[in-house]
């Protein structure tokens, strides 16, 4: 993937792979806020780290989702992108 540098800020020009990649980081968002009030582990970053814990909580589990799926062929019908982030989120909620 080809990167621009533009001051601080990079510009990816394989688009393809920041949808993605922004796709699956909105519904681990998602997932977070859906069960961070009902989930031990989430409840403890925020008590401790309050709202800005779940930012790198965020980022790390998107670019792990991400790695682990980047073969992925979500138009095969094969798999369910929102079910496979939902079992991904709760499977790595119980880690924390």
């Amino acid at each position: 993937m080809g990167e621009i540098e533009k001051g601080k800020q990079f510009i990816m020009d394989d688009s393809s792979a920041f949808e993605s990649w922004r796709e699956t980081y909105f519904e681990v968002v998602a997932n977070i806020v859906e069960l961070r009030d009902r989930h031990d582990g989430l409840r403890k970053i925020q008590l401790n780290h309050g709202r800005t814990g779940f930012w790198g909580l965020a980022k790390e589990m998107t670019d792990k989702f991400e790695k682990k799926n980047k073969d992925t062929d979500w138009d095969s019908g094969d798999y369910d992108f929102y079910d496979m982030v939902d079992e991904f989120c709760i499977s790595y909620f119980d880690t924390l």
